[in-house]
């Protein structure tokens, strides 16, 4: 049964690989081949079990090393597709080429000691799931040992650093997007989770077999769950449309206009009011990303009124497509200045600010008694691009949801 299942899994995930390198966009094709290396060298730790479950690499004693290797590609090919899509067009992808090779380079060598093993102590590895724990100590079984070391400490570090990459994608996100639909990446944070599970289980059945912890019914759970994992990350992979992360512009001018950062006043309209506090970036976070500013307290002060002019003049929430660098445009004002603007001045992230403005016009619509408007259409009308996430920010901002709020509204007139 375990080895139908293995081989299943090394066929699916090797036609998977196949599928994400050449059935992706041509301006997607980098991250494509990264997703799908992950997928590959993922089928490769399947082939792995198989080839020890199968006995095969008693006879190929050099297929041991080399798929260990392949083992060492799953951290950074699942680091460097995260990195690929949530990175800004100018940034490199790879930094300090040796800090990654060196891992490899060392797991490999030391497991190379496999090759050089006779093959009672090969089948005792094996048995042992490669760790020395029963029979003599050999430099042979330390050199595996050290391997199996290595490998577990760089997948954790990897997963680690993929999950920081995801946390400051979705900071910089909300500092540019209105709508983060298909922008937040959460199902990559739910692989690392799983992923995390899965290296913590492994560590942990690596030793219990040792101790008879575990039987055969475990070996099958544990790859039937790896399997599961793969057929998401794969899925959510293919179906995880381009995020194009535009950089904030220091640009001072917008074709043959000049910036103009002046006072301005805001007649009309709804009033922004902070029904419940949202966690701001924390303001040692903020004052180095803009030490070099020189945007001072007043010139924030008449951006942050050039803002809500355009709030509630123009309305410009109700664009679901709104960006910082449409608003940018839309006042005549860098980038940079707005971000820091709304950072430091308003406490808010980009995303924040719009929300609570969509959510004040939606407010007043539902407070109408002669509004029949359904709760989705409002939410359409005043930008947002779906019910669940108009619903979430509304409860998040004032505290109920927006049926229970208009009801609130009817029933006190």
């Amino acid at each position: 049964m375990h080895q139908v299942l293995l081989t299943i899994a090394v066929a699916q995930t090797f036609f998977a690989a196949l599928i994400l390198v050449l059935g992706k966009k041509e301006e997607r094709s980098r991250s494509a081949a990264l997703l799908g290396g992950f997928v590959f060298v993922y089928g490769v730790s399947f082939f792995q079990e198989l080839e020890l479950f199968s006995r095969l690499s008693a006879g190929a004693p050099f297929l041991v090393p080399l798929s260990f290797f392949f083992y060492f590609l799953i951290g950074p090919t699942f680091y460097f597709y995260i990195k690929d899509i949530t990175k800004g067009a100018d940034q490199p992808l790879v930094r300090n080429w040796p800090l990654h090779i060196a891992p490899i380079v060392l797991g490999v060598l030391f497991m190379s000691a496999w090759v050089m093993m006779s093959e009672d102590a090969r089948q005792s590895a094996i048995s042992n799931e490669f760790w020395p724990i029963e029979g003599p100590i050999t430099p042979f079984a330390v050199s595996i040992f050290l391997a199996q070391m290595i490998s577990h400490i760089q997948v954790f570090s990897y997963l680690m650093g993929s999950l920081r990459l995801l946390y400051e994608h979705l900071s910089r996100i909300r500092d540019l997007f209105s709508n983060l639909e298909n922008k937040t990446l959460g199902w990559l944070r739910l692989a690392i989770l799983a992923l995390t599970a899965i290296w913590f289980t492994d560590l942990v059945t690596d030793i219990g077999y040792i101790f008879g912890w575990f039987g055969r019914l475990g070996e099958i759970v544990f790859t039937f769950g790896e399997l599961m994992l793969f057929y998401f990350v794969t899925i959510c992979g293919l179906r995880q449309p381009t995020i194009i992360v535009q950089e904030q512009s220091d640009a001072t001018d917008f074709g043959n206009a000049k910036v103009d950062i002046v006072s301005v006043s805001s007649e009309g309209g709804h009033a922004l009011t902070h029904d419940r506090p949202i966690a701001s970036a924390p303001k040692s976070e903020s004052r180095t990303k803009y030490a070099k500013s020189a945007l001072d307290e007043t010139h924030m002060k008449r951006i942050a009124e050039k803002l809500e002019q355009a709030m509630v003049n123009d309305r410009l929430f109700t664009d679901s497509s709104l960006t910082l660098a449409d608003l940018s445009k839309n006042i005549r004002t860098p980038q940079n200045y707005v971000s820091q603007t709304l950072n430091q001045q308003l406490g808010l992230k980009f995303y924040d600010y719009i929300a609570r403005h969509r959510i004040e016009a939606a407010k007043a619509m539902l407070s109408d008694n002669k509004n029949g408007s359904t709760v989705l259409s409002i939410a359409l009308d005043v930008g947002f691009n779906s019910k669940s996430t108009f619903n979430a920010a509304f409860k998040r901002i004032v505290g109920s949801t927006p049926s229970q709020f208009r009801q609130e509204q009817h029933d006190k007139t």
